[in-house]
């Protein structure tokens, strides 16, 4: 608006300045158009309107005399310009004049709302502070843990004179100063304690125990007061332990104390009385000797399964074998040659049970100690696939035994080692039982990194993802009669023997459970290397006993 206003001043003053004649010095005129476009402009903008006004001064000037000039003219053009100017500046001034009194007007209302703001954060933080008060004093007088507030006295410059004199071990110096130290005792003053804490002591009120000697609070009061010095000796904010204060009535009273320095030197401690949980302690040893018992008959009741599960096996083939005698020496014709082999069958699965029963007794009496002699796994491999003969002609089963050339002897128990594999075995032909085609279990025995690994392969199902991490757990089993016990010593067993067994899915489907025992003595210490013997093995059982 006041734009319009001021352009239309100046095309005024223009036109009459076109027309006004010689004498007349109507570019003076141009102020007001300056003054009415200086209305709502910034600084820039009225220098921008005095520029303009100079302009048309100029313009009109060379229009009406730039034909002939004459000084009257010239003064007269220079006498408006000299007005525009002064004009600009005093328009200019008072836009700056107008900017300071804002600015004043502004920081005169922030210095107030500055001033208002400090008040209420002081007000605040009194608030804070009384309600901090309050709070602690509440705490201090109605909680249930005891609190006590002490003034070292003089045993604070006692401490600091003698780190003055460059004692760096306050508590080798008190040993040899008994004295010193019984003086910084006697200087120690309770100087206020909660109700809490007068009750745990047994006194009717807190200004009584407060007028306690601090020597007559404990037996133990000298180390207890040597570490308090020892926190500020060495600059420490605060200490814990255990002590025993005397009551009232003549009572111990054990406590677990925390003291910390308060700014003013004085000490806070709280203490929390122990007597209840010394009783509970005597309960949980009572209760842990009981458990202990129930543990040990425990201990025996896992000690039977496993045992049980161990000779579950060879009485079974022992049954299956005397049945199997029976049948033959019962026919019109009986075969003793037959015959006889079974009962050789039986004298070797009678020694392994013997052998079994032996190695659990040699355990037992030898704290959990297993032998260790060198083993010849291929070799053990190949007794373990005859020993399951029948097993695997009863499931209908191949037993493939794939051995590296020049298998080194590992250091074990052959007894452990072929109930390891029998386990394994057993597992694999029991895995495909449901399993359509031909049912193949291999063992395979390879020099792996250094070790002797062993991998007991089969072609069923597989283990289901959600029994992986519970394949080694006690009593854990996917079988309906099972125990659950096999796998679990399986892995006991071969980690007494400095290897570890795993299991997984093989990608063409069933089972993989591995171990890697390291090498013992060489395999001819023990007589004909697996090699010798039987490179690769293929048995499917056939109906000769």
């Amino acid at each position: 608006m006041t734009g319009a206003a001021a352009l239309c001043a100046a095309a005024a003053v223009f036109a009459v300045d076109m027309v006004a004649g010689f004498d007349v010095s109507v570019a003076i005129l141009y102020a007001v158009v300056l003054a009415i476009a200086a209305l709502g402009q910034s600084e820039r903008g009225i220098v921008l309107a005095a520029a303009g006004c100079m302009f048309l001064a100029g313009l009109g000037w060379a229009a009406v005399h730039g034909s002939s000039p004459d000084l009257a003219s010239v003064l007269r053009l220079l006498f408006a310009a000299t007005v525009i100017c002064l004009t600009c500046a005093l328009l200019v001034g008072r836009k700056n004049l107008q900017a300071l009194r804002e600015a004043l007007e502004r920081s005169r209302a922030e210095l107030l709302d500055f001033n208002a703001t400090l008040e209420h954060r002081v007000e605040e933080r009194t608030a804070d502070l009384l309600r901090t008060e309050a709070r602690y004093a509440s705490l201090f007088e109605v909680s249930s843990i005891t609190f006590a507030e002490q003034d070292p006295g003089e045993a604070i410059a006692i401490v600091a004179d003698l780190k003055r004199q460059g004692v760096t071990d306050l508590a080798v110096h008190f040993a040899k100063h008994p004295a010193l130290l019984d003086r910084c005792v006697a200087a120690f003053r309770t100087v206020r304690v909660n109700s809490a804490c007068a009750r745990m002591l047994g006194y009717d009120s807190v200004e009584e125990l407060v007028a306690v000697p601090t020597a007559s609070l404990s037996d133990d009061i000298a180390s207890v007061v040597l570490r308090q010095l020892e926190m500020v000796f060495y600059g420490r904010a605060h200490i814990e332990g255990r002590t025993v204060l005397n009551a009232r009535d003549g009572r111990c009273v054990p406590i677990f104390y925390t003291v910390n320095r308060l700014p003013d030197e004085r000490q806070l401690s709280s203490h929390l009385d122990l007597t209840g949980q010394e009783r509970i302690e005597e309960m949980r040893l009572a209760a842990q000797d009981e458990l202990a018992r129930a543990n040990r008959v425990a201990t025996v009741g896992a000690f039977s399964a496993s045992i049980a599960h161990e000779l579950n096996q060879p009485i079974t083939s022992m049954v299956m074998d005397a049945q199997t005698g029976l049948r033959w020496l019962r026919r019109a014709e009986p075969d003793p040659d037959a015959a006889i082999r079974i009962l050789e069958r039986l004298a070797r699965t009678a020694q392994r049970m013997a052998a079994i029963v032996e190695r659990t007794r040699d355990s037992v009496a030898n704290g959990g100690n297993r032998r260790a002699v060198p083993v010849d796994l291929g070799a053990l491999a190949a007794d373990t696939r005859d020993l399951l003969e029948r097993d695997a002609r009863r499931r209908d089963a191949v037993i493939v035994l794939a051995c590296d050339a020049e298998l080194p002897a590992v250091s074990a128990d052959p007894v452990v080692l072929q109930q390891v594999l029998v386990n394994l075995l057993t597992n694999a032909m029991d895995a495909m039982l449901d399993t359509v085609g031909e049912r193949v279990a291999t063992l395979s025995i390879a020099m792996v990194d250094g070790r002797v690994e062993v991998s007991v392969a089969d072609r069923g199902t597989g283990i289901a993802e959600a029994d992986m991490d519970r394949l080694f757990q006690p009593f854990f089993t996917t079988k309906p009669d099972g125990v659950g016990m096999g796998l679990q010593i399986c892995r006991s067993l071969i980690e007494g023997y400095g290897g570890t067994l795993t299991a997984s899915n093989r990608p063409e489907g069933g089972a993989l459970f591995t171990f890697a025992l390291p090498v013992g003595a060489p395999a001819g210490d023990i007589g004909r290397s697996s090699a010798d013997r039987h490179p690769i093995v293929s048995a499917r059982c056939s109906d000769q006993p």
